[in-house]
């Protein structure tokens, strides 16, 4: 049953790469897909031209940060090699399933209010009108908030038996936490400045504000 929903996800990713043939696509192991026109791939890099700017200069990726690269005629090769010495070294189709939960967490799942609650920590911190323990609370708030795991059933998916699957699942939840703590910290700026400028006003009033420029 593991082995037939690997394929079967497998074939979805390879389904994925086909829909869109028009140029190469090179998937990274962080799950960022390059279009890409594919010149070179040897045992050390890949070598490349962007899609929309095959007048430039080619550019060139580590062979070990690239999962796989598909060709516009949907011929594909796969780059990544599991380490021998390395004991948690995942299998290649392990290691598929895992890009496939960070795609899916990168398209669907929101952190909408991560930015907000960071935003309400980061004013918080902010109101101390001290700058130095300022960033604190968003610090925290960003740690605790990665700690805090979505429930995956009730997110959307590409599909829902990728659930069972374990390293499915830990990308996705690797890209989530990502994404919880960057708006959190972004909410948190915010915050901090809102916060900071309401420790001026509240601590210098309007009035007093306009009659010291006044007298200066």
């Amino acid at each position: 049953m593991r082995t037939f929903k690997t394929l079967l996800a497998s074939f979805i990713l390879l389904l994925y790469f086909m829909s869109t043939n028009a140029q190469d696509k090179v998937l990274l192991m962080n799950a960022k897909v390059i279009e890409a026109k594919v010149l070179e791939i040897n045992d050390d890099f890949v070598k490349y031209k962007k899609f929309d700017k095959q007048d430039g200069s080619a550019k060139t990726l580590p062979t070990e940060k690239v999962y796989m690269v598909t060709y516009e005629n949907s011929d594909y090769k796969i780059l990544y090699k599991k380490d021998p010495n390395d004991p948690f070294a995942q299998e290649p189709e392990d290691k598929r399933m895992e890009i496939s939960g960070m795609q899916d967490a990168k398209q669907y799942y929101k952190a909408g209010s991560n930015f907000y609650w960071g935003m309400a920590v980061g004013f918080l911190g902010g109101v101390f009108g001290d700058p130095r323990y300022a960033p604190i609370p968003p610090l925290i708030f960003a740690t605790v908030s990665e700690m805090h795991a979505p429930c995956l059933s009730k997110q959307q998916l590409s599909y829902c038996f990728d659930l069972c699957n374990e390293n499915y699942v830990t990308g996705y939840m690797r890209r989530a936490g990502n994404k919880k703590v960057n708006n959190s910290m972004l909410g948190g700026i915010v915050g901090i400045g809102l916060g900071y400028l309401s420790f001026i006003v509240l601590n210098d009033p309007i009035g007093q504000f306009f009659e010291n420029r006044s007298n200066n």
